[in-house]
């Protein structure tokens, strides 16, 4: 019986975690991504597709906050389209402008909702789910 109750409690918990990282912005869900990763280590397998986008942005948004670092930005304002341009130019980053645009499906206003920890539209998270399931 303890073994039932056991089991039960620890798939509440799992449900509720999943539901707490599922309200989080979309940004700090990048950073839960890479802070399991990085405490499982080897054990998460296999990166999968859906793995390696959410790695690739959550390097893109380094790659923007290098840029906004460059160009003096107030902390947490995303560079325009031009401004990561020359910031990519001036201080090489290690991301062009195309790189960044096309993992946010090429938009960058996605991008930078992203890097502002706003939420994205439902729409956008919407069709990601429909193209890599429900587990975004």
């Amino acid at each position: 019986m303890d073994s039932i109750n056991a089991a039960q409690r620890e798939k509440d918990e799992f449900a509720l975690l999943l539901a707490r990282v599922g309200e989080l912005p979309e940004a700090r869900q990048l950073e839960f991504h890479r802070v399991l990763s990085e405490v499982l280590g080897g054990k998460l397998g296999e990166e999968t597709e859906r793995s390696k986008q959410v790695r690739q942005r959550r390097e893109a948004l380094d790659v923007m906050r290098a840029a906004a670092e460059h160009l003096g930005l107030p902390q947490g304002q995303a560079p325009s389209v031009d401004q990561f341009k020359q910031a990519a130019r001036d201080a090489s980053l290690p991301m062009s402008f195309k790189r960044v645009h096309s993992l946010f499906d090429g938009r960058w206003h996605l991008a930078c909702r992203y890097y502002q920890g706003l939420p994205v539209p439902r729409i956008a998270r919407e069709q990601a789910r429909r193209e890599y399931g429900e587990m975004i």
